[in-house]
């Protein structure tokens, strides 16, 4: 005995809307990719609650709608993914973070964190809203294109204001910014940008990179001159 067919209901929020303002909602999403930028459901809900379409109803349906309209979310056809931190990293630091006594001390001092990394300029998301043949998307470039270095630091109110830093490396052609970062770029950017922006006695936290700190009188060697010693 089969089981009666699944009745599938329609959208009335769908059904209300004529079609010109779902041909308005079909050019806002469309004019992301114009504008060289990313849609998401969050960023198109606010295009659409201002006029002339005045969309009243929450992010849920505005989904639906945009599903009814022939959109998919699916993969791009590219061989590139956005970069993410391993799962093997998120962890030790909530551990760590969890360890800290900082919070619960009857001074607490203000916490900024420092970390750097790298992304090169042709890099893309894997997924993205779509139509079924896939000509609507990001435009994208082969090849990796150019490296950059990102250095930042912020806190429990997010990232400090005047303290971010993106370069362009002269070297570097490992898979990573270690071999394209060194100690002076960082030393400029802690004195002008990151302290001058936060407040006296702040605890600033950050990892045990080679770059991070140097060593001004260094032990001697067996291979070290007479001058030296």
């Amino acid at each position: 005995m089969c089981s009666p067919p699944k009745r599938v209901r329609p959208s009335p929020i769908v059904g209300n809307l004529d079609s010109f303002n779902q041909g308005c909602i079909r050019r806002e999403l469309l004019g992301f990719y114009e504008r060289g930028e990313l849609p998401t459901i969050s960023a198109l809900l606010k295009k659409v609650q201002e006029p002339p379409i005045n969309f009243k109803e929450c992010r849920s349906s505005l989904l639906r709608i945009i599903r009814q309209l022939g959109f998919q979310y699916k993969k791009v056809q590219s061989g590139r993914n956005i970069l993410m931190e391993r799962k093997d990293i998120v962890t030790p630091r909530k551990e760590h973070l969890r360890e800290m006594n900082i919070r619960a001390s009857s001074y607490p001092r203000p916490e900024v964190f420092l970390d750097e990394t790298w992304i090169n300029q042709n890099i893309c998301v894997e997924r993205c809203w779509t139509d079924p043949d896939g000509t609507a998307g990001p435009k994208l470039k082969t090849g990796r294109g150019a490296r950059f270095i990102i250095v930042h630091a912020g806190g429990h109110q997010g990232f400090i204001p005047g303290a971010l830093l993106m370069f362009r490396p002269k070297n570097g052609s490992k898979e990573d910014y270690h071999d394209a970062m060194d100690h002076e770029p960082f030393k400029i950017w802690f004195q002008e940008q990151l302290l001058p922006n936060i407040n006296e006695g702040s605890l600033i936290v950050l990892d045990n990179a080679p770059y991070h700190s140097k060593i001004t009188c260094k032990v001697p060697t067996t291979s070290s001159r007479k001058d030296e010693l």
